[in-house]
């Protein structure tokens, strides 16, 4: 494999590229081997940025909750603002199908901090303690990637029609 000698890799450049993987193969297919080969460097290469093959899949969960528009519970209002909120995690986990099982195994504060930090000061802005606002959020979360797990799986685990 020739090296790669004309930019060094970055933490974002390794994530899109898992991330391309799992879309396009699932999870199962990923590995630090193959990640290496689509970046036309060797798998020892990626450990100088990720320390294992489960770092980089927190990764590519963090950036993709990360892209998510959370949006502005003050001009929405709470309800319509959570509404929005599983809109927009239903808008990610369509478009990445593949990345539900990852998103679900490292859904424990996979959020970036900003994320949250931003979501529970739209929360509070509605009166909403910080405490009941991560109870809040866990619960929107859980649903929205049950839901997506259950919409996006694969056609052989789907019951048959009655």
């Amino acid at each position: 494999m020739p090296g790669r000698w004309s930019e060094p890799l970055s933490r974002e450049e390794v994530a899109a590229a898992a991330l391309a993987i799992v879309d396009s193969d699932g999870v199962e297919a990923f590995s630090m081997r193959r990640l290496g080969a689509t970046l036309s460097v060797t798998a020892t290469a990626l450990y100088r940025h990720f320390r294992d093959k489960d770092e980089v899949l927190r990764e590519v969960s963090q950036q993709l909750l990360a892209s998510m528009n959370v949006g502005d519970a003050v001009k929405l209002g709470p309800t319509d603002w959570l509404k929005s909120l599983c809109r927009e995690y239903g808008r990610v986990l369509f478009a990445h199908p593949n990345v539900v099982p990852v998103l679900l195994s490292y859904r424990t504060r996979a959020r970036t901090l900003q994320v949250t930090d931003h979501i529970l000061s739209q929360l509070a802005g509605h009166g909403i303690h910080p405490a009941d606002g991560v109870a809040i959020l866990d619960t929107v979360e859980s649903y929205c990637l049950g839901f997506g797990l259950i919409a996006t799986r694969p056609e052989s685990w789907r019951e048959p029609d009655r």
